[in-house]
């Protein structure tokens, strides 16, 4: 047996009142205040997650201070929050394999429950290879929303958003989100990543290995890819006639580059050496690899290797890049015991999360290998070797000068 857990749909933000009066029975809620609710909406009576919270709809529009709906199943105090909500239920799909196309559960959408932190669903039949995947439904405007991501019989990796949260919300003791919401917690992992990420730019967890560029003739500025963070390097695949080597460019200050790429007259040639980085614009906001000479030839490779940007976490099943995820947890454990005033449990947990960014350092100096030592300075031809002797034996040389 499986049992595939459903979050609750966020409700931050949206239109909420109070009972004004208590709720005992009948169709009839007396509220604070009923603004911007209208007839065949669905509400919440309680917080989501809490004993007791139940959902129903407006079925007239409402008075100044009444909200008329279907009969409740429970009673309701004075002062119990209403909220309207945007999904009232939620339909489930399954499959038995990656390879396979997804099923529907029969009896599709169906309620969500709100007085739980989660709506289970349990499938006896299911193995270790199921798959599933579920969207909210609004009985109000009949439209689903996006599918979530997909959950495996195995759960959630420990590096995936769903895996954090349910560990933080348990060493926290905030299973039911009174203290923050699972919104927040996102949050706190989206922060906790921005630190990591703006201590070093360079980190080996995040170096990537671009997709090539194809050069355009008489064309010297290419679009960088819109997950750059900082450049490595930049590779040339050369390709004449029998020729095909494959070398690094030479990086160049922007002032260095204007002075190479001084002669407005200057001829095409394949024979790429440089290369620069332009700031983005409106267009391309991660900005531009320039090169210089520009390519005479079209479809040769540039091929960038870059320290990627840090990936944003939205969704329960996005997994983040940080190789010690427990860091993200201590970091949002650390600010839900600041909301309590707990400090000595708050100073404890961001004491954890610098002692993992140092060990963080660490494994960064072993991933970049030994220390590097001093090279003795051995002149043009050491620095040819290092980016690559194009042109003295190519068919191209040949060609132009015999």
């Amino acid at each position: 047996m499986a049992t595939v857990k459903i979050n609750l749909p966020e409700i931050t933000g949206n239109i909420k009142t109070f009972l004004s009066a208590d709720y005992t029975s009948g169709t009839s809620l007396t509220v604070e205040s009923s603004a911007s609710f209208a007839n065949g909406q669905y509400i919440i009576i309680g917080e989501p997650g809490l004993e007791k919270t139940e959902a129903t709809n407006l079925t007239a529009a409402p008075g100044v201070s009444t909200l008329t709906i279907s009969a409740l199943s429970y009673s309701h105090p004075k002062g119990t929050p209403v909220y309207y909500i945007n999904w009232d239920q939620y339909a489930l799909q399954y499959r038995t394999a990656t390879t396979e196309s997804w099923t529907n559960y029969a009896s599709m959408p169906t309620n969500l429950r709100w007085d739980a932190p989660y709506t289970e669903y349990r499938d006896a039949a299911a193995t270790s290879t199921y798959g599933w995947r579920y969207r909210y439904y609004s009985t109000e405007k009949t439209a689903y929303s996006d599918y979530s991501d997909t959950i495996s019989a195995t759960g959630w990796g420990d590096n995936t958003v769903g895996y954090m949260i349910r560990n933080v919300r348990k060493i926290a003791g905030d299973p039911d989100g009174k203290t923050v919401s699972d919104t927040e917690l996102i949050r706190y992992f989206n922060a906790a990543q921005d630190k990591i990420y703006t201590r070093y730019d360079r980190w080996w967890f995040l170096f990537k290995v671009g997709t090539a560029i194809n050069t355009v003739a008489s064309t010297a500025s290419y679009s960088l890819p819109s997950d750059f963070g900082r450049m490595h390097s930049v590779l040339f695949r050369y390709v004449f006639g029998d020729t095909d080597i494959t070398y690094s460019l030479k990086y160049l200050s922007l002032v260095e580059y204007d002075y190479q790429a001084r002669d407005n007259n200057a001829e095409d040639n394949d024979d790429i050496v440089y290369y620069t980085i332009m700031p983005g614009d409106s267009t391309n906001a991660t900005g531009y690899l320039k090169i210089w000479p520009k390519p005479e030839t079209a479809a040769l490779d540039i091929t960038p290797r870059y320290y990627k940007t840090i990936t944003d976490l939205d969704s329960y099943g996005d997994a983040t890049e940080v190789p010690l995820p427990s860091m993200l947890e201590d970091y949002a454990l650390a600010q839900i015991f600041k909301i309590r005033k707990e400090e000595e449990k708050a100073k404890y947990y961001d004491t954890q999360f610098r002692e993992q960014l140092d060990l963080l350092k660490l494994m960064q100096r072993k991933q970049a290998g030994p220390p590097r030592y001093l090279w003795r300075f051995e002149g043009r031809k050491a620095m040819s070797r290092l980016y690559g002797d194009r042109s003295i034996y190519s068919d191209a040389t040949r060609e132009e000068q015999w």
